[in-house]
């Protein structure tokens, strides 16, 4: 690849808006691919399995939502690396086929061993997607206007998940639905014909000084543990909030309490990642950190600590929940890239995304236990909740990097 050639084409505005365009959608239709298994998940158990038993649906969809995580951690970790070797643009290719493939063949399967390693092999492509869209376009972004752009950016991801749902009311025939997985692959034939590698990375394959690596370990711990904070805290509680909703209304319950809760949720968080390009430039990376983890764990507290049974407040607290939760995921994409250099920011990005996916794993797998060892789900929610604090004081330890440009 010239790297002239590179170097002119990505001075171009029309350049950079091509980037946001399709890394946008690739954010989209991950986060489709990613929520739409949930959505029809008691349809295809009930076929796959033969059964309608809630149990054992509820039981296999856990583990295969595990095997999804696990994907998702480990193809984070490993596109990371790649990245840093072979280049974002050939990285962000592959993960993105991933995911679209084994969605799509997802339609193909009539076992739950076949619906465990597509949903598997989905989780590694939307964890490299995730990951490389964001360092892709922080590269290429302005300095000026690069937290505005991945907080914008980030909104993709929610997006996806709350199309999801419009997903299956046009496509209600599950196999049908999986099938359309396949149309993710366009976005590949645009990156690899109109993409070009990151001036940035060019220059750092001809460097040969080593970066620091007391500087780059610190901060790999301090954005390891920030970020995994915020896994362990979102996913094992907003996973099961449906299911708290469905616990405290009982039989009366009439399934779209749940369903206006996640919507509103969706919303919530959509609009926290809008917000936050704005208030990080600012009031800088780490107060912005601090604020979304700190409104999350107290509004988490909130609402399962004070609603004894189902109220319509629920309602307004899950938005802002979503609110806080979205806000504190985009600026953790907008922070991250600026603690590593070029050369291994894809591998130590890919570290601090998913090292907590493990843990998270096991909590949602796990997450029936919890129930019984605190006594219910309004307990067990309430200890994940309190985990965000941990990602509010390493976040205090951090450095500020507002306004600064990437590291060489």
């Amino acid at each position: 690849m010239n790297p002239t050639a590179s170097t002119y084409t990505q001075s171009t505005g029309a350049y950079r808006w091509l980037v946001f365009s399709i890394c946008w959608l690739g954010g989209i239709f991950a986060g489709l691919n990613a929520n739409v298994f949930a959505v029809f998940l008691p349809q295809t158990l009930t076929e796959i399995l033969g059964t309608s038993d809630r149990a054992l649906i509820g039981q296999t969809g856990a583990y295969i939502l595990s095997s999804f995580l696990l994907g998702w951690m480990m193809g984070g970790i490993a596109m990371g690396v790649l990245s840093d070797r072979y280049g974002r643009v050939k990285v962000m290719a592959l993960s993105i086929g991933l995911y679209a493939t084994f969605t799509a063949l997802i339609a193909l399967s009539h076992t739950t061993w076949q619906l465990l390693f597509c949903r598997f092999m989905a989780g590694v492509g939307i964890g490299g997607t995730m990951l490389s869209i964001s360092i892709f376009l922080a590269e290429t972004w302005p300095s000026k206007s690069r937290a505005l752009a991945i907080g914008a950016l980030i909104t993709s991801y929610q997006v996806g998940v709350f199309l999801s749902g419009l997903v299956a009311q046009l496509l209600p025939e599950w196999r049908t639905a999986f099938a359309c997985g396949m149309v993710s692959l366009l976005l590949v034939m645009v990156i690899m014909g109109f993409f070009h590698e990151p001036t940035q990375w060019l220059n750092s394959q001809q460097v040969t000084d080593k970066p620091s690596s007391l500087s780059t370990k610190k901060n790999l711990w301090l954005g390891g543990i920030t970020f995994g904070s915020l896994l362990i805290g979102y996913w094992a509680s907003v996973f099961w909030i449906p299911t708290w909703i469905q616990d405290l209304l009982g039989t009366t319950a009439q399934g779209h309490e749940k369903n206006i809760a996640t919507v509103g949720h969706g919303l919530g968080a959509i609009l926290g990642c809008f917000c936050t390009g704005f208030l990080a430039d600012r009031w800088g990376r780490r107060p912005v950190i601090m604020l979304s983890y700190g409104g999350a764990f107290i509004i988490s507290w909130v609402m399962f600590a004070t609603n004894l049974t189902f109220s319509p407040a629920i309602y307004w607290q899950n938005t802002l929940l979503g609110f806080c939760a979205g806000m504190a995921q985009a600026v953790m994409y907008v922070y991250l890239p600026e603690l590593f250099p070029t050369r291994t920011r894809a591998a130590c990005m890919g570290i601090c995304l998913n090292g907590g996916r493990f843990v998270t794993a096991l909590a949602v797998l796990f997450m029936g236990v919890f129930v019984w060892f605190f006594g219910g789900y309004r307990e067990a929610l309430c200890v994940f909740a309190s985990i965000y604090i941990i990602g509010l004081g390493f976040a205090y330890l951090g450095p500020e990097t507002n306004r600064q440009e990437l590291l060489n």
